[in-house]
């Protein structure tokens, strides 16, 4: 028996959820070869395989569902066992796209469906047209969570606050990329993240991340070779926000997860991409990639309607190794120096321009804050052309200065991390941000299948 509507079938073993990502091919009772497909975790919540029966596979020496042709069926991975029953037509969230009709032999306990395990167990079948539960939302999230060292962690309350409000905080979420990007590279940017980065060293349990979810670095490592650097994405996520830190989230406001260029450390990639281009080049190269940075976040508050930007000072503290419009290397003493001629020669330029551009654009002109740049040299040059902009301190304590029902805030996230980075031991603002918000448990593929992707025709100068 098999079902012919075009839905995704969860399993859910009620006596063993933690480990079920941990069962394999041979952990499946096939009663009948054309009968039963089982998708080796762990995949993306949504993944499919393009098959048509269950000779499509084969297994390799570890028991896990490779094709013909020796490769594995999914291009990255993520969390649950999924058992797909029927007609599939989808593009999953790592870029494969198919259409096949897969059977699987249940049985039923009343009215509920389920496989038999190979252990005797039960593997319930969960039904759903509208993608993952929120009982299954939960578990992923906590998941993730359980990958982090216990002090970088992000906060305990944010997998039960996004569970219970996907259609509010899951589904409104926007990846805004390039438009010479192809959609299955924004979709590994926005999915295979590290849970933690910091100057190329990470905080977060690798071979358990490997196990679970399938890598043990994130998908921009795996692009940064050679000279070009990987397409930049940026990501807009509603989010709940505890100002007061006692675990109670109350407020629910719009931020813009923006990426900036890491050269913070020779051994970044994008440091290296940057300094292999001519002496001539880097300065103008980075004004460009930072113009497109910025449009992402115009482009956002306008899709938005929103009407106040809340500025930070996104990729300044990844650019302390700016070499300079000169071509001189900076190294750790000259920090400030570094971080002061970045803002002078790249950042200021760069955000200027695409302020312009998208005023010009979009016909409207949006009010713009900073936080966290008070006394900065970007502010104090901006001064200086006569563009003056008001600084309303720190967050998460400026929440209560803006009215939050039009304003976005941007995070000054970086290429690999989940948002948040190390939170509670991650001082620059995507720690602060994260530690008190939701952004972790839907800011990126690894817990949210329902991401809207937008592509951005204007990206440079």
């Amino acid at each position: 028996m098999s079902f012919s509507n075009e839905i995704s079938h969860y399993l859910v073993n009620n006596d063993s959820i933690p480990d079920l990502y941990h069962l394999k091919m041979a952990d499946i009772d096939i009663l009948e070869n054309n009968q039963t497909v089982s998708i080796v975790g762990p995949p993306m919540y949504n993944t499919v395989l393009k098959v048509s029966n269950f000779s499509d596979f084969r297994k390799d020496v570890n028991g896990n569902a490779v094709c013909k042709d020796g490769k594995p069926w999914y291009k990255s991975s993520g969390g649950f066992m999924t058992y797909i029953v029927a007609k599939i037509k989808h593009k999953s969230r790592v870029g494969y796209e198919g259409e096949g009709t897969c059977d699987i032999k249940y049985y039923l306990d009343g009215d509920r469906p389920y496989v038999k395990l190979k252990d005797g167990s039960k593997g319930y079948i969960s039904i759903s047209e509208d993608g993952p539960q929120p009982d299954e939302v939960n578990i992923r999230i906590n998941l993730l969570r359980s990958m982090y060292q216990k002090l970088h962690m992000f906060p305990d309350w944010v997998a039960e606050a996004v569970s219970k409000d996907i259609p509010g905080l899951m589904k409104p979420v926007r990846v805004y990329y390039p438009h010479d990007c192809p959609p299955s590279t924004a979709e590994l940017l926005f999915s295979q993240r590290e849970p933690t980065n910091f100057f190329g060293k990470s905080y977060f349990h690798t071979d358990k991340l490997k196990k679970t979810f399938g890598w043990r670095r994130g998908g921009y490592s795996d692009m940064s070779v050679g000279p070009s650097l990987p397409p930049n994405i940026g990501v807009y996520t509603p989010a709940l926000v505890d100002i007061t830190g006692e675990g109670k989230p109350t407020t629910k406001i719009h931020i813009f997860n923006s990426i900036g260029i890491a050269m913070d450390s020779s051994d970044q990639s994008d440091y290296n991409a940057i300094m292999i281009l001519p002496e001539t080049q880097r300065t103008t190269t980075l004004v460009d990639i930072y113009f497109g940075i910025f449009i992402k976040i115009f482009q956002c508050a306008h899709d938005l309607k929103l009407s106040t930007i809340i500025m930070s000072l996104v990729g300044v503290n990844l650019a302390i190794r700016y070499p300079g419009s000169n071509g001189d290397i900076a190294y750790e003493d000259e920090d400030e120096e570094s971080i002061d001629a970045f803002q002078i020669e790249v950042w200021v330029p760069s955000f200027i321009a695409a302020y312009r551009f998208c005023v010009k654009k979009n016909n409207s002109e949006p009010s713009i804050l900073f936080m966290g740049a008070d006394g900065s040299t970007a502010l104090k040059k901006m001064a200086q052309d006569g563009l003056v902009f008001e600084d309303i301190g720190r967050f998460p304590e400026n929440v209560n200065d803006v009215d939050i029902d039009v304003s976005l805030f941007v995070n000054a996230w970086d290429p690999l991390s989940v948002p948040g980075n190390g939170n509670n031991k991650d001082d620059n603002l995507n720690g602060f941000v994260g530690r008190c918000t939701s952004i972790a448990g839907n800011g990126t593929g690894i817990t949210n299948p329902y991401a809207n992707f937008h592509p951005m025709m204007a990206t440079h100068i």
